[in-house]
């Protein structure tokens, strides 16, 4: 009898982000095992697997943030340039009018 038990979590982070992480094990069993044994078996890898996760959870919400680094072609994105985002939307006005002939 094969057992197999997995834990995930996820929290949320700073500026809408999240971490997560995940545990996984493989097990197995004798095929004598009786559902008790089976269940004792399942709740001491749980907590296992619960305390490894919850570590290491513990030790992404310590870590220092990543810095940010700017893409290669030079674009910052409009939160980190300082506009409010209340700028007209669409092609900037280049004093240049597009024609259309219809025939």
């Amino acid at each position: 009898m094969n057992l197999k038990l997995a834990i995930c979590k996820k929290e949320g982070a700073t500026n809408y982000g999240s971490n997560g992480a995940s545990a996984e094990v493989s097990i197995d069993l004798d095929p004598d095992f009786s559902i008790e044994m089976v269940s004792q078996v399942s709740a001491l890898w749980h907590q296992a697997l619960t305390a490894a996760v919850d570590s290491q959870l513990a030790r992404m919400r310590t870590a220092p943030p990543a810095p940010q680094q700017q893409p290669e072609s030079g674009y910052i994105p409009r939160r980190q340039r300082g506009t409010s985002g209340s700028e007209p939307r669409g092609p900037p006005n280049l004093g240049v009018r597009p024609s259309f002939k219809l025939t």
